[in-house]
């Protein structure tokens, strides 16, 4: 009937909107780059969000972070370790981009121009990971379990196994893997 219907509509506009694609396929204008971009996987349980951006040879993964408990910030690098299902680890090193706190009931969003003079307490943060081509390809054929991003001593640990987010994750990387 038509409720049925509807509900049906609904259902797979709300798959469509959850599914991987390529966001960005274009060449900048302006330096001539070529860019591939793939839409954001949104994961709910973990409060993560991950993005492939690809500039010409140069592949980066892109991780958002939030529900962070108040992790101090002094330098904008951060190190990052992937469990791979079959027991691997991988070890990267990432820059942060964005990050945000909350102090008071006010919210303060710092850029990229991070201090280095004192320490700043997080409660999100946007780190970009370049991947190289041998890590790429073990993305591409693996299965991520967990992430550890370490910022100034300090770690932030998160599970991927849950809601399938590891099949996401590989689905995305080989997403991109396709648009080499």
């Amino acid at each position: 009937t038509m409720k049925k219907l509807l509900l049906l509509t609904i259902i797979s506009v709300v798959n469509s909107l959850s599914a991987q694609r390529i966001a960005v396929n274009e060449i900048d204008k302006f330096t001539g780059a070529k860019i591939v971009e793939t839409s954001t996987l949104l994961t709910k349980a973990p409060d993560v969000t991950f993005k492939l951006r690809k500039v010409n040879d140069s592949l980066s993964m892109r991780i958002f972070i939030e529900k962070i408990k108040r992790v101090e910030i002094k330098d904008s690098s951060a190190s990052i370790i992937l469990l791979v299902k079959d027991g691997d680890k991988i070890g990267l090193q990432g820059k942060i981009e964005y990050l945000s706190s909350k102090e008071r009931n006010h919210s303060i969003h710092w850029g990229a121009g991070i201090s280095t003079g004192g320490a700043i307490k997080v409660s999100s943060v946007t780190i970009d990971v370049y991947i190289p081509d041998d890590v790429f390809a073990t993305l591409c054929d693996n299965d991520l379990t967990d992430i550890r991003i370490t910022v100034n001593g300090a770690n932030i640990d998160r599970s991927l196994v849950s809601y399938s987010y590891s099949k996401k994750l590989r689905k995305m990387f080989n997403l991109m893997n396709n648009e080499v």
